[in-house]
């Protein structure tokens, strides 16, 4: 892990109410019942709010510190030795590493990117919806560290991993010589979508959603797409229409979670060295209910800038 979501008490109070006690709110999975779609209601409200989650805020671990630095004394025996390393390793996140504020995080990360860069770099986000929110905080984190003019994220529209094929590459990826690449493609994979373009496209299948990826991570390689890297889908709460029966989305957790999995292994293989696999489940997954429509993290939110500056920080200076 590089990080943890933290309750603060300075955040504990709700609608400006002191008397309202974070420590009294339990954190229930948050999910939003079949009848309680534009509904309000004392029933409906209690379980879509997220006022829940106001309290915690994020912190990078510091990759600075030496995660080592520990004395031991040299007359313990070899067992209290390594029962001390196993504690210290164990622990080691909260009693013995330094943590970082998303605030000094944003600031040591920018710092590098203004002191390290020579030409303009370009991100490009591949994907829909998603990519097109993180394109969006991304750019806002240039904008309000004043590093917009070095730097700047573009989204490559698309819903599907086969659409990514040698043309698509050549016409968007190639054609804007994007300097790093970003691939997260699999929410309308997962949707049984209503759009009347692609309602008759079931789901896909964990079987085809491998060769689907596989075809399009070959596709990369024969063009030869340097700087790519996948990143993990973001998990959607449980919405309504994830909850009827025959459900009419199946973006569930669990569904995702295996497309995650898949990534990650074909990333594994010999032929994909090349190809990194980015995951931010450490960000998002403590907060995987947690997104106002039930889909997706605001640009202008914490999670949004969290998971930016951890992408920014790993494709750019090969932090993981």
């Amino acid at each position: 892990r590089k990080g943890y979501w933290k309750w603060e008490n300075s955040r504990s109070s709700f609608d400006g109410n002191p008397n309202v006690d974070a420590t009294i709110m339990p954190l229930f999975t948050r999910y939003q019942p079949v009848e309680c779609r534009d509904v309000d209601s004392n029933f409906c409200n209690d379980r879509v709010s997220t006022e829940r989650f106001r309290p915690y805020e994020f912190y990078f671990l510091d990759n600075n510190d030496d995660d080592d630095g520990i004395m031991i004394p040299n007359n313990h025996t070899q067992q209290q030795r390594q029962m001390q390393q196993y504690h210290h390793h164990y622990h080691q996140e909260r009693q013995y590493q330094t943590l970082l504020s998303t605030n000094d995080k944003e600031l040591r990360v920018m710092q590098k990117l203004r002191s390290t860069t020579k030409e303009k770099i370009k991100l490009c986000f591949v994907g829909a919806s998603h990519s097109r929110k993180m394109t969006q905080a991304f750019n806002k984190l240039f904008v309000d560290s004043r590093t917009a003019d070095i730097i700047e994220a573009y989204l490559l529209d698309v819903k599907f991993p086969r659409s990514v094929d040698a043309d698509f590459i050549r016409g968007n990826i190639l054609h804007w010589s994007c300097t790093k690449t970003i691939i997260a493609i699999g929410q309308w994979a997962a949707s049984a979508s209503k759009n009347e373009k692609y309602s008759h496209i079931p789901p896909i299948s964990f079987p085809d959603f491998r060769e689907e990826y596989r075809n399009m991570m070959k596709a990369l390689n024969d063009l030869n797409v340097s700087g790519v890297h996948l990143r993990s889908i973001h998990l959607n709460p449980l919405g309504d229409l994830r909850f009827k029966c025959p459900a009419e989305d199946y973006r569930h957790p669990s569904v995702l979670e295996v497309y995650n999995e898949i990534i990650r292994n074909l990333t594994e293989l010999e032929e994909f060295k090349n190809i990194s696999f980015i995951d931010t489940d450490f960000i998002i997954g403590p907060m995987w209910d947690s997104s106002p429509d039930f889909c997706h993290f605001p640009p202008e939110g914490e999670i949004a800038r969290a998971e930016a500056l951890h992408i920014l920080e790993t494709v750019l200076f090969g932090s993981s």
